[in-house]
């Protein structure tokens, strides 16, 4: 099962036409419902002539819809699985199985840990830890699965010292927030598959704005990943959610910060510990 053209592509979206742009980008966001339409309806919905579509297939390396159509169908099957069917499977299979959960639990997370670090993945992070270093606000946003992580992540950089605009807490308010955002802020969107559509509209409000944008996800399949300033690709299970990878990266992002702004660190640091212990909030 290969769709690895199909990543090749939304990596290399920037060489594209504005107009191969747009009809590219109907096409990923859409991507679950082209294996059941043919070239013609396809190029319907997308608001382009026929001809204008297969110039467009043979422009990204396509002789045949066919072709394309079955690389779409394979990177929907492998991108597009929702959190409720990825957990339906893995109780059934323990169902089946007698699975040791515990042990399961540790390996899987063990495995995906090993295929973290990618070329790809150590560059993106290069570029997302200059964005941070030069901005002058950074705002997170996680939504449902990635509310919580998206929180801790505020509260590991507290001691950086950076204006720090939490988002998530209220979705009624996202755009209220985006929209008053520093020109000189960076939005650090972090996501799982399925993504909510706030999350979607979110990027596309910061994208209109001029506001870079740094992407955590588990799957480029949405249009984000089509504007992004970074992409931070992790991999996921195919069994279930988790948020290991996630906390990972993150914690990675807020070590190499602390260790380049070390003096602001530990002023802020010793600061906290002394408010901490003046107010007895801890018992040792």
């Amino acid at each position: 099962m290969s769709y690895k053209k199909i990543q090749e592509i939304i990596q290399n979206r920037e060489r594209m036409t504005n107009k191969q742009k747009e009809l590219w980008d109907y096409i990923i966001t859409n991507a679950s419902d082209i294996s059941i339409l043919s070239a013609s309806q396809l190029a319907k919905n997308a608001s382009v002539g026929k001809a204008t579509f297969f110039r467009f297939l043979k422009d990204i390396g396509y002789e045949s819809y066919l072709e394309f159509r079955q690389d779409i169908h394979n990177y929907v099957n492998a991108n597009i699985n929702s959190n409720y069917w990825q957990t339906h499977a893995l109780i059934k299979k323990a169902e089946d199985d007698k699975e040791n959960f515990l042990y399961n639990s540790i390996q899987e997370a063990t495995e995906l840990l090993g295929n973290l670090m990618t070329v790809g993945l150590n560059e993106s992070f290069n570029k997302a830890i200059d964005l941070i270093q030069n901005s002058e606000e950074i705002a997170i946003l996680g939504c449902r699965t990635s509310k919580q992580v998206a929180r801790y992540f505020e509260n590991l950089l507290i001691p950086l010292g950076k204006k720090i605009n939490q988002i998530s807490t209220d979705e009624h308010l996202i755009f209220d927030k985006i929209s008053t955002m520093s020109p000189n802020g960076v939005l650090f969107l972090i996501a799982g598959w399925p993504y909510s559509t706030a999350i979607v509209q979110a990027g596309e409000l910061a994208n209109k704005l001029g506001i870079p944008i740094i992407f955590l996800a588990n799957s480029i399949s949405c249009s984000i990943s089509s504007f992004a300033d970074v992409i931070l690709l992790i991999p996921k299970l195919d069994n279930r959610y988790t948020v290991i990878p996630f906390v990972a990266v993150l914690e990675a992002i807020t070590n190499d910060l602390f260790s380049k702004n070390h003096e602001i660190v530990s002023i802020n640091l010793k600061k906290i510990d002394r408010t901490l212990n003046k107010y007895k909030q801890f018992t040792w």
